[in-house]
């Protein structure tokens, strides 16, 4: 998250934090830990279902952040002539 921060993205990031802890993983906790009968082991299981879904799209999108950032600093070197394509 520091790096997306970095990269002047703070609000998606955010919401897919909250989103992602609080929507996933209390509901995947309860599920694993009340219907299914894991009791705290199943709370810890569901928060690492959160973590696991937090991870993976604010790593997909720092990849996307950071492949628009070389696309657009490619062509402004072309531009300004520094580069030949």
């Amino acid at each position: 998250m520091g790096a997306l921060r970095g990269y002047g993205d703070t609000a998606v990031p955010m919401l897919i934090a909250a989103l992602g802890y609080w929507a996933i993983g209390f509901a995947a906790a309860a599920f694993f830990a009340f219907p299914l009968g894991y009791g705290a082991v199943g709370l810890c299981r569901g928060w690492r279902c959160g973590l696991a879904v937090v991870a993976t799209l604010l790593t997909l999108r720092l990849h996307l952040h950071a492949a628009a950032r070389t696309r657009a600093a490619g062509a402004v070197a072309i531009a300004a002539g520094g580069l030949r394509a």
